[in-house]
């Protein structure tokens, strides 16, 4: 049914394209005039919790790990949608407090309801997967001509409308075969397992990678959950535990606070037996290894999984492009960075762009003027400001971009407008050659998760 219903909305979608983009072109959707700026202001960590509070709250989950695998999917489906109805309803109070911590920028508080988005996204996946015991039928399966078995899984549905002429595959490794659902077929052959108790280490920069975590632990891998927020953005996690209210009082989630410190205790501790984090390559290494770097052999020997920060390429591939076409990508590259003040892992951070392509200094005109319409952002994550004087230090060309905030308007401690900076001209090579500059030289050698981007010419 759901393949059917694709191949409508994508139709749709495809066949209205046409009509949105005459529209874009000409003017006819008119023009949001941007709202005033607010920025960001630095909240205050929630209180620690102690580690008699944690070893209760452990052995509470503890005790209701084996219940959990014995909760069916009916049940759970029962349990998602009343977080689903939960986080619709307080939807503004996300809002409301990631807009104080973050800024408010062109889009007002629109751009922080925008990341419950995600979440209720999420919990109805969830639900809809929990109706076919876990294991949702793909929109296609197929194999390679290797063998290599590939599952197409979005876009589903009404979606579709939204992203005609897009596929999101997922390709097993090579040999391997599907599991979905393994957990839970392996639960009608009587083989349900034990249960374990999971600990996530949430995420400080977004909203819903921490309620995605946790819902991938409890309802993916089958494991009660004690979340450790992140002392960035734990503002969220009172909210956080309302919205996932119908799975706390049943003993299967829980939350702690507080910093590294913390953390520390609870991957160290007897009754947690996973760990799963979103974080840097750094916070990685310190919990595994015990450094910043990987060095012998693991400290903590528990399953870790992780979602680690990257250098996301924005790839610009030449071609007889128009001043339209230009516009449009020179906009979502912009958008890229200017999302959450470029303080996430898929940020734009580095376009790469072809040395040959006769169109190149005009794109590279109309991302700088895109970058300049959008207001200067308060570089809100811890270092970010840091960073940035770093950046400018290393790159003393780069172009300044953006529109000023006024300051004497903005809250008391509130955190000063930075511009975006975008240095161009360098040579993606590995190998040192006469006049142009290595990656490293690029700072590209590590994660950004600022406010800056770097052109690579190949």
């Amino acid at each position: 049914m759901s393949g059917a219903a694709t191949s409508f909305w994508n139709g749709f979608g495809a066949a209205l394209q046409p009509v949105l983009h005459f529209a874009d072109r000409t003017g006819v959707t008119g023009k949001i005039k941007p709202r005033a700026a607010i920025l960001p202001v630095p909240q205050q960590p929630m209180p620690a919790s102690s580690t008699a509070e944690i070893d209760n709250l452990l052995q509470q989950l503890d005790n209701h790990k084996i219940k959990w695998v014995h909760v069916d999917t009916k049940q759970r489906g029962k349990l998602l949608l009343k977080c689903l109805k939960n986080v619709m309803r307080m939807a503004p109070d996300f809002a409301k407090v990631g807009t104080i911590a973050k800024g408010s920028y062109e889009g007002g508080i629109g751009d922080e309801m925008a990341s419950v988005l995600p979440i209720v996204s999420g919990l109805l996946e969830y639900y809809e997967s929990m109706k076919c015991n876990g294991a949702r039928a793909p929109l296609k399966l197929y194999r390679r001509r290797n063998g290599q078995l590939v599952a197409r899984v979005w876009p589903v549905n009404m979606v579709a409308a939204f992203f005609p002429n897009f596929i999101g595959e997922v390709w097993m490794q090579p040999g391997a075969e599907a599991t979905q659902g393994a957990i839970y077929r392996r639960k009608q052959e009587g083989l349900g397992g034990t249960g374990q108790v999971a600990l996530v280490l949430g995420a400080g920069n977004q909203l819903p990678v921490v309620a995605l975590d946790i819902l991938h632990m409890l309802f993916a891998e089958d494991q009660v959950v004690l979340v450790k927020m992140n002392p960035v953005n734990d503002y969220y996690g009172p909210l956080l535990r309302k919205v996932f209210a119908p799975l706390t009082s049943g003993g299967f989630l829980d939350f702690v606070y507080g910093g590294a410190d913390v953390g520390a205790y609870c991957c160290q501790h007897a009754l947690v037996q996973s760990v799963h984090l979103t974080g840097s390559e750094a916070t990685y290494n310190n919990i595994v290894f015990g450094s910043s770097e990987p060095i012998g052999p693991p400290q903590l020997t528990k399953p870790v999984t992780a979602e680690l920060g990257n250098i996301t390429p924005y790839i610009i591939v030449p071609g007889p492009w128009s001043k339209e076409d230009m516009e449009y990508h020179a906009r979502s590259v912009a958008s890229g960075l200017a999302q959450n003040a470029g303080h996430n892992c898929i940020a734009a951070e580095v376009v790469i762009l072809d040395a040959s392509w006769p169109l190149r200094s005009a794109f590279l005109a109309a991302l700088s003027r895109c970058l300049d319409s959008l207001q200067c952002r308060g570089p809100w994550y811890p270092g970010s400001s840091a960073r940035l004087e770093a950046f400018k230090q290393h790159f003393p060309t780069a172009k300044p971009l953006g529109r000023p905030v006024p300051e004497e308007v903005q809250p008391a401690g509130h955190v000063p407008a930075q511009p975006w900076l975008l240095v161009t001209g360098m040579w993606a090579t590995f190998g040192a050659q006469q006049g142009r500059s290595k990656p490293q030289a690029a700072a590209a050698g590590k994660l950004l998760h600022c406010m800056y981007l770097q052109e690579f010419v190949l």
